[in-house]
């Protein structure tokens, strides 16, 4: 596959060593230009879970997807690139005081020098860097702390700090047992068309921003600005425009406001 065509979407130079520095590039470059988003689900659409799809999805539509299809994406993106990498699943920990099914997130590990980092593009809530998983180190940027740690021999729980209560919160718990596609084929049904599913029940599209992050919901754009947040109403006379201002995103409908 080739993938000129997204170097030239992030503005990606080419690299020469599969090394930390140059993964955290990668990672910084594409979460910048690239959004989580689940527009297709709410449309009814077909998700792009080939490269060729998902590359013209992001390159010509200016648009994003959620862990099926960004991290599947990058996951053969980096390994274009020579890096050593994997699929693995898991569970988020949702904030509406429940466990997410069983094996329904995609995350991605990559492997340096026997070291291996969590490098998901495809959360939602993230760093702009990967985040360590055999070395006990905690990563931060302009929205907060993360650090990955392992509960036993096989799972890790990835989490992000909570400045208000001063306490470690759980984002997701996966296991590092390498995963393909096919092995999500149930979650992607689920998460397609299940009411039960919160990407059948919401519209989100969130998108990392060097100043801290955006997230358009069906009610509320909320824009983090140096971790204070502005909330500004969304509904179907300005979503459009929000669409274009924040996340670069023009001449499409959203079923959820019609």
């Amino acid at each position: 596959m080739n993938f000129d065509n997204l170097d030239q979407y992030i503005n990606l130079d080419s690299i020469s060593k599969t090394d930390l520095i140059n993964l955290n590039e990668i990672i910084r470059k594409f979460t910048l230009s690239v959004p989580f988003e689940n527009i297709n689900v709410q449309n009814n659409m077909q998700l792009a879970l080939n490269d060729q799809s998902m590359i013209r999805k992001i390159t010509v539509e200016n648009r994003g997807g959620f862990c099926y299809e960004n991290n599947h994406l990058f996951k053969n993106y980096l390994r274009s690139k020579g890096f050593n990498n994997y699929i693995i699943s898991g569970k988020i920990n949702t904030p509406f005081g429940y466990w997410s099914r069983d094996g329904s997130h995609m995350s991605v590990i990559t492997v340096i020098k026997g070291n291996k980092y969590v490098t998901d593009v495809g959360f939602g809530d993230l760093p702009m860097v990967s985040i360590p998983l055999t070395e006990d180190k905690i990563v931060e940027d302009i929205n907060g702390k993360y650090k990955a740690k392992y509960i036993n021999d096989k799972e890790f729980d990835l989490m992000k700090f909570n400045e208000d209560d001063e306490v470690w919160e759980i984002l997701y718990r996966a296991t590092d047992i390498e995963k393909n596609l096919e092995d999500f084929k149930d979650n992607i049904e689920y998460n397609r068309f299940d009411p039960n599913s919160i990407f059948v029940k919401k519209l989100i599209i969130t998108q990392i921003k060097l100043y801290g992050r955006v997230t358009m919901t069906e009610k509320n754009l909320t824009i983090t600005r140096n971790k204070e947040k502005t909330k500004l109403g969304i509904d179907k006379n300005n979503y459009k425009k929000y669409l274009n201002e924040y996340f670069n995103i023009k001449g499409i409908e959203i079923n959820t406001f019609k």
